[in-house]
């Protein structure tokens, strides 16, 4: 919830406690991952970009040439 919270603030948003609710929405969702929107959060994929790392250093290196802070 604290990294959620910090994420909406940081987005200029309200907060509402809906927010942690998002597995319990109902009505179409228009992704590929539909049935993973429905799931609570977890923690199995932390780390899983880590496989990608290679191919995106280049974009990650055009991101911070841009100025964009990772």
């Amino acid at each position: 919830e604290p990294q959620a919270r910090r994420l909406i603030a940081y987005l200029g948003l309200s907060w509402e406690d809906a927010c942690l609710a998002f597995h319990e929405r109902e009505g179409a969702v228009a992704t590929a991952s539909a049935v993973q929107v429905r799931e609570k959060a977890h923690t199995r994929s932390i780390g899983r970009w880590r496989r990608y790392e290679r191919s995106l250093s280049p974009l990650r290196n055009a991101l911070s040439a841009a100025g964009v802070v990772l």
